[in-house]
Order: C-alpha cells, then structure tokens, then sequence
C-alpha cells in the first residue's frame, strides 16, 4: 500500500470516529432551550440571568432572548430565571426536548415599598445586625462574609408586629472568604417576626479566586460545612447509605429508629420523593436536627442534594446552617 493510500485510511479513520465522538457527545449532552419575552410588550429580553439554584451552572439570554442551558448534570433540579425589574421565573418541570418561550411580567413596586420613613423605631445599624445574624449565619464562615452591595438593601421595622421585613431590587452580592465562594443572591422574601424567621431566596454561586497555599484550609471548611448539612443528609439518603456518614434517623420523641429509605421511590426522571409525611429526628455529626412535613407528606429530592423546600421546614443545627454555610450543588467532598 502506497504511502497516499495510507493517509487516506488514517484520515477516513480519524474522521469516522470524530463523527462517532460527536454523536455519542450529542447523546449525552441534554439542554434546555427557549426564549424570554416580555410579558405584555412580547419584546424579547437580553442578558437574563437562567442557573440552577443554589449551584454554579448557569447562562445568560443573549440580545434576541434566547438561551441554552446545560441540564445534563442537573437533572431534576428548579431552573432560575432572573433579571432585575421583572418577577423571577422558576422552571421545575422541564423537558429537554421542547423549547421554551418565557414570559417574565414586570415586578410592579408598591409605592409604600419605595417611600420608606428612615426613621422607624430602629436605627438601620440595628436592623442590618439582626438580618445579617439571621440571614447568614453565626458560625466562623458565615463571620468571614463581606455583603459587597450592602447600601442596596432596605429594612423595615414594624412595631405593631415587631417585626423587620428585609427587600433589595438587585441580587445580593456576598463574598464568602472562608469557603472560597461568591454569592449572587436573589432574596424573595424575608421577615424575622420575634424568634420566628421566614426567608426564601435563589444563590447563583461562583468560584473565588484562591492562593495555592490557602487550599488545603478552604477545602477543611468546604468539608466542615458539608458534614451534618441538609445536602449530605439527602445525597447519602439516595443512596442508601446514612450510616456511613454516622446519620440516624429517629421519630420525633428520638426513641425508635426509622428505616427512612423504604419510604423513598424508585428514581424517575432523576427525581426521587421521600412518601413519610411525619416529623423525624436526624441525629447527624453530634448534633440533633428535625425534619417537618407542613403542607405535603412528601418531598422530593436529587442524588445532588437538592430537595424541594415547598411544605417542610427544618429545626436544629441543620436549620442553623444559613447562607454562610452553603455549598454548591456541585461540591464534592475530597478523601
């Protein structure tokens, strides 16, 4: 065989499995695609932020609106989509076959969120130390936070509820030094009533900028944060396996131990559900924490460790992990 005649079969080789390579990568590979439109104006939307809750997998909609957003490894998981000046957008059922036109309709301010006395009782310094203590946290890590857009965000006290309501138009922007993170948080709703506190909100998370030699410390904190935390309770119930990681699962008194896996469903659509519906005792890291079933008797959840926070609350050390302590979805914990 001459030498031409051995090219062209190496090239029709490389060539076949290039084409190989590209369809099993196409196979694969799963997007969710679509456009964002305007609600009333049906003009499309630029630059709208579209991520995966809590995590650091995420796009932006391009000049015409339209966007695409790899959902191969986060399956299951709620899609954010947000931008300033317009109600956020919460995919939770989503196919990767079809394409999306979303509507996002403006956020309308009341004028009484907007005229705000300065002087309500409380002195904003107040106000500021009482939400940052109960929105991120009290431990080491959450100390290490820096709010970088602190003057954007506005606290109301209420005498009459003794209450303070906590708003701010732009996502909140929070770097965290101690676990290496930047937070873009986007806060729907917050309000700390006596000892009872109600916040909800959406964490885009990006990776800080880290020294080779602080990564060794950063990753001790990463896995610190982890243990005992709301993610590794739901992971390792995924699979079976909350001995391992020394969790127990008791009833509410804490005097009979239960076998929570024989309530979880079989895995569909990357989605499993957890069918008990009663309080549990989780005995994790030395520490006590309890799962509350409100409105639902069941929540579902993702081998990543998202669950669906609608109709269960949580008391105990893990409630006290707050947003000082949130790990990514992407995190892995390192032997």
């Amino acid at each position: 065989m001459g030498v031409f005649c051995k090219y062209l079969l190496v090239l029709n080789v490389l060539i076949f499995l290039s084409a190989f390579q590209f369809r099993q990568a196409s196979l694969y590979a799963q997007h969710v695609s679509g456009q964002v439109i305007d609600y009333k104006t049906k003009e499309p939307i630029p630059f709208v932020n579209i991520y995966f809750n809590n995590s650091m997998t995420g796009t932006t909609s391009d000049i015409d609106g339209y966007f695409k957003l790899d959902v191969s490894t986060n399956l299951g998981q709620e899609i954010i989509i947000s931008i300033v000046g317009y109600k956020t957008y919460i995919m939770k059922d989503y196919d990767p076959t079809v394409f999306y036109e979303v509507h996002l309709e403006e956020e309308v301010m009341l004028l009484g969120e907007v005229v705000v006395s300065a002087d309500d009782g409380l002195s904003r310094k107040v106000k500021m130390d009482f939400f940052l203590k109960e929105f991120l946290g009290t431990s080491r890590n959450a100390k290490s936070c820096i709010i970088q857009n602190e003057d954007d965000i506005r606290l109301i006290y209420s005498e009459t509820n003794n209450s303070i309501s906590v708003t701010c138009d732009k996502p909140i922007v929070i770097l965290n030094k101690s676990l290496g993170y930047k937070i873009h948080y986007h806060l729907e709703e917050f309000v700390l009533q006596g000892p009872n506190l109600s916040y909800r909100g959406y964490a885009r998370f990006e990776e800080d900028s880290i020294p080779d030699n602080r990564r060794k410390r950063i990753d001790r904190r990463r896995y610190l944060a982890y243990k005992g935390s709301r993610m590794e309770f739901f992971r390792q119930l995924w699979k079976n396996d909350l001995k391992s990681s020394g969790i127990g699962v008791y009833d509410a008194s804490g005097q009979e131990q239960i076998d929570l896996f024989q309530y979880v469903t079989p895995e569909e659509r990357s989605v499993k559900s957890l069918l008990y519906g009663k309080t549990v005792l989780i005995s994790s890291a030395n520490s006590i924490s309890y799962l509350r079933f409100i409105t639902n008797d069941s929540t579902s959840f993702t081998k990543a460790g998202y669950f669906d926070p609608e109709g269960v609350s949580w008391n105990g050390a893990m409630a006290s992990k707050r947003i000082g302590d949130l790990l990514p979805y992407e995190y892995e914990p390192k032997d």
